[in-house]
């Protein structure tokens, strides 16, 4: 005459982000039909999941939501059910623990704001200036060129639509390292390869010539930080650049050619 008890409640271990789905198992003393729906009265609710035929375990996904932690899901529970077993009896308890073994969650999504470029003609390095950015890692050391989308990054020729634009990709870059105040980002450009990189860009007509006015655009969702959270901030468009090389030429001599000449 005893109605089934739920004897756990799991969530996968794994580490989650913004937008991503944490698996969630509740488990039964013994074989149960029905459904049950899971909230925490506050940024969890009406997470229903059900099975028709006898089963010990119900599974479902949670939503990862902004602000969400892990405390969150520490204070997940059976808000509603209509469980009975194969006999008919209702669910005999509701309550139990909920385990969140090894699960770390990151929701909060990059938010710098850039704010200059410079690019050195030497090394090949565009260098974009910003308040604070935070993608995750060791500011200074570590590489975080394979979390970034580079389609985001163009550079305009001239600030002229009229005129083709460098649209980079992961295979045009080396490196880019956050430095350690987190207020640049130094992007190496691949230098020893003609149509990538450093040759790429200043193989493109129209690069940096006199008069014109080349400027670099970041599209929104440039910025992804380790836990693949994409920053949402506002696209950055004709940032003026600054040049490493701001010496102005010199005429360095006049030649006479040899010989002899005559009317």
């Amino acid at each position: 005459t005893a109605g089934p008890n739920i004897t756990g409640i799991v969530i996968s271990t794994g580490n989650y982000n913004l937008g991503s789905a944490i698996p969630v198992t509740v488990n039964f003393d013994e074989p149960v039909i029905g459904s049950v729906t899971l909230g925490n009265g506050s940024n969890i609710s009406n997470i229903t999941v059900s099975s028709d035929v006898p089963v010990t375990s119900l599974s479902t996904e949670i939503p990862v939501v902004a602000g969400m932690t892990v405390s969150n899901l520490t204070s997940v529970s059976v808000t509603s059910d209509t469980i009975t077993d194969i006999y008919n009896v209702d669910l005999d308890t509701s309550a139990s623990d909920v385990t969140t073994t090894g699960v770390t969650l990151d929701t909060e999504a990059p938010d710098a704001t850039f704010s200059g470029v410079s690019y050195n003609s030497t090394t090949g390095i565009i260098t974009l200036a910003a308040d604070a950015i935070d993608v995750g890692g060791t500011n200074g050391s570590t590489d975080v060129k394979g979390q970034l989308d580079w389609t985001k990054l163009t550079w305009d020729i001239n600030s002229d639509a009229g005129v083709a634009d460098v649209t980079f990709s992961a295979a045009d870059v080396s490196s880019a390292v956050v430095n350690a105040a987190g207020t640049q980002l130094a992007i190496q450009l691949v230098t020893d390869a003609e149509e990538l990189g450093k040759q790429k860009l200043e193989g493109t007509t129209g690069f940096a010539q006199p008069g014109n006015a080349d400027s670099v655009k970041i599209a929104e969702g440039f910025l992804v930080d380790q836990a693949g959270n994409v920053s949402a901030e506002a696209a950055v468009t004709d940032t003026t650049i600054t040049y490493s090389d701001t010496a102005g030429p010199n005429i360095t001599g006049i030649v006479i050619s040899t010989g002899n000449y005559n009317l």
